[in-house]
């Protein structure tokens, strides 16, 4: 597992059932629009702190897409669904948020 990004499509390979398949995710199927870099950009340990703050008390935004996406697939490849990856995906956003 590397990481999904909100900046672009992601090239994902999905083992199931001893094979390998490669998708290509796109964060607009589950509803993320696509950002620019510099909006998940970070600078100095202060401010990185502050945003973590903020992503934890539930401010919503570009990093808190990028980390709600990047549990989902945490979440998806720890327990497999057997539906479309963007389904998989969205339900792990929604536990993700919940926790």
């Amino acid at each position: 597992l590397d990481e999904l990004t909100t900046t672009a499509t992601s090239r994902v390979w999905v083992v199931r059932d001893g094979r390998v398949t490669e998708e290509t995710f796109d964060p607009r199927e589950v509803g993320i629009e696509l950002v620019p870099v510099e909006a998940l950009r970070g600078a100095d340990a202060s401010y990185n702190a502050d945003v973590a703050r903020r992503v934890l008390a539930g401010e919503t935004g570009p990093v808190r897409d990028a980390v709600l996406l990047n549990s989902a697939a945490a979440l998806v490849a720890l327990e497999p669904g057997t539906g479309p990856l963007a389904e998989q995906i969205r339900a792990g956003m929604e536990r993700a948020a919940e926790a």
